[in-house]
């Protein structure tokens, strides 16, 4: 009697072992890329993150009932508005005031009221005041820090960072 040859048994062992063993680092792969994605993840889609609500700081009280905490980034006006834009819809600068840690600035459209030290950010009213009657932009980015910036075509940019800012429209 003789042995069938040892050669293929040890094949199909090694074949075996080697299908194991494949099978265990996909099966690994898996099982880690499905525990580590968020959901939204597969298929290359990256889920929108949830967003933040912000809690608004205590109104000052020199703050107006109607007007509203700003949550979101938003841009009013232009500091170049098209030609023929009426008068009547454009954001002119009107008056820049700070006391008691509240800055107003007034355009002809809105009121936006922002908390900030005014030691900090005092401007002399010989500074301003070339910059009254401009159409202005009004920009207010939320962040790590609320930054409220107004711009006009004169070129003056103010820039302000605020712990809260509150946005009262004027009209209508």
């Amino acid at each position: 009697m003789t042995d069938a040859p040892l050669w293929p048994r040890l094949w199909f062992l090694t074949m075996a072992i080697l299908f194991a063993f494949w099978s265990m680092v996909v099966v690994t792969v898996s099982v880690t890329a499905a525990l580590t994605m968020r959901p939204g993840e597969r298929d290359g889609q990256v889920a929108a993150p949830e967003p933040t609500a912000v809690a608004p700081p205590e109104r000052p009280p020199a703050v107006p009932l109607d007007a509203a905490f700003i949550t979101a980034d938003i841009m009013l006006g232009d500091a170049t508005p098209a030609a023929g834009t009426p008068a009547a819809d454009q954001h002119i600068f009107y008056a820049l005031f700070c006391d008691d840690d509240l800055l107003r600035v007034t355009t002809t459209q809105e009121i936006v009221y922002a908390r900030v030290e005014c030691g900090r950010y005092w401007i002399p009213d010989d500074v301003v005041r070339p910059f009254l009657g401009e159409p202005v932009r009004v920009t207010i980015a939320q962040g790590e820090v609320v930054l409220a910036s107004f711009m006009t075509i004169a070129g003056g940019t103010m820039r302000f960072e605020a712990e809260g800012v509150w946005l009262r429209a004027l009209g209508d």
